[in-house]
């Protein structure tokens, strides 16, 4: 269901073959080795990168949203972090706190 999955890889050739095959899903590359506006050209949704990438590119979150793509950080489990990385409006975040990630979540839909 393109509605409930977003394929997310630290290879890009499987990324691409997702993105070649199934193009109604969502495909995120773990990887920083690659422009935003590359990620765009090459069909991908977005960019799932490990909290560190955006916390030495504060402006990264911007520049992703300003090709069109969304931003997914992997994996925060902390929820000070997620509070911090939720303000500067990361899209997704992957974790092992679920019932933390929600809380913050819901927190971003209040503000809307």
């Amino acid at each position: 269901d393109p509605q409930r999955v977003i394929f997310i890889s630290f290879s890009q050739v499987a990324c691409e073959r997702v993105i070649s095959k199934h193009p109604q899903f969502e495909v995120q590359y773990l990887m920083g080795n690659m422009s935003s506006g590359k990620l765009k050209k090459k069909g991908y949704t977005g960019a799932d990168y490990n909290a560190a990438f955006y916390t030495a590119e504060p402006g990264l979150i911007k520049n992703l949203h300003k090709k069109g793509l969304k931003a997914n950080v992997w994996t925060v489990d902390n929820e000070k972090k997620m509070r911090k990385l939720n303000a500067h409006g990361i899209d997704q975040i992957t974790t092992n706190n679920p019932m933390g990630a929600r809380q913050v979540i819901g927190s971003r839909e209040h503000r809307k």
